[in-house]
């Protein structure tokens, strides 16, 4: 017998009775009484659902998107086969989730297609590069304007197909047991499909007020690098040669009338070009030429 059932609910009917009426234990009273019990029981499961309803943390069913409609305005629905806990936590997450920076943005599109979008401030010297650091012709860098300010432009992607968002595939590089992105999963943990409106919609749900966010969306980003690693080396008479870390390609550096060589590494020969060798992997390949 648990609380609230008809068992219970008939018991303590049976108990507000005075013993001297009837007989406790009687057949037609106990038909009579289990009736109402009945009525009660159905009454007290209500109120014990209505009751879990209103809290986020233990509604579930069609109440939990009513509680995402309320609190969210229809920027977050249920998808296709998605069970209450996957949805709960969607709209908790939802609802706390930091706004109006750029890590946020970049947070939220990777939370609904799975792929971080690149975003590029043309006012922001960290994404256009400044003369003679961080920038290189087709290399590194975007052409910059102070005339853009509160502006940005965001590059998204579109999910690939359905599946789980930040999960590796079978067979990927990127997770493995019990490390990576990789975990155990069911159907109900898939996404459906995201739509160009929803992307929109999250963009205009994050960024800051008095802002503009000019938005492509693609299904693959643009080779474009916005901020790469560098490795700085300096010469002699100080001045700096960059170097991209990935690809070992000069950066930026102005053409020395001496020869440049990184620390430890074997001088460069004093003829038409100038040879700059790999530092970084202590490999000594020559990284780059500079030609005079």
């Amino acid at each position: 017998m648990a609380i609230g059932d008809r068992d219970d609910m008939l018991a303590r009917l049976k108990s507000e009775l005075p013993k001297r009426w009837a007989n406790y234990a009687s057949p037609k009273l106990d038909a009579v009484l289990g009736g109402l019990a009945d009525a009660l029981a159905d009454l007290y499961s209500f109120y014990a659902y209505a009751k879990d309803q209103t809290r986020i943390a233990t509604a579930s069913g069609f109440m939990l998107d009513l509680i995402a409609w309320d609190f969210l305005g229809g920027r977050l629905l249920r998808r296709n086969s998605q069970q209450d806990n996957s949805f709960r936590a969607a709209i908790l997450k939802e609802i706390f989730r930091p706004r109006a920076t750029r890590s946020s943005m970049t947070l939220a599109l990777s939370d609904l297609t799975g792929k971080a979008p690149i975003i590029f401030e043309p006012a922001n010297p960290l994404d256009t590069g400044a003369w003679n650091g961080l920038m290189g012709w087709s290399c590194a860098g975007r052409w910059g304007s102070l005339q853009h300010p509160f502006e940005c432009w965001i590059d998204a992607q579109r999910p690939t197909g359905q599946g789980i968002p930040g999960v590796e595939g079978y067979g990927g590089s990127a997770g493995g047991w019990g490390q990576g992105r990789s975990e155990w999963a069911s159907l109900s943990m898939m996404s459906g499909p995201v739509t160009d409106d929803d992307i929109y919609n999250t963009i205009e749900a994050i960024r800051p007020a008095a802002t503009v966010c000019w938005t492509r969306i693609s299904d693959d980003l643009p080779p474009v690098f916005l901020q790469p690693s560098y490795s700085f080396l300096d010469s002699p008479a100080g001045d700096r040669l960059v170097l991209d870390d990935e690809s070992g390609i000069i950066v930026s550096g102005p053409p020395y009338d001496q020869p440049f060589t990184a620390p430890g590494t074997a001088p460069t020969p004093a003829d038409t070009s100038h040879l700059w060798f790999d530092d970084k992997k202590q490999s000594g390949q020559i990284a780059a030429v500079w030609p005079f």
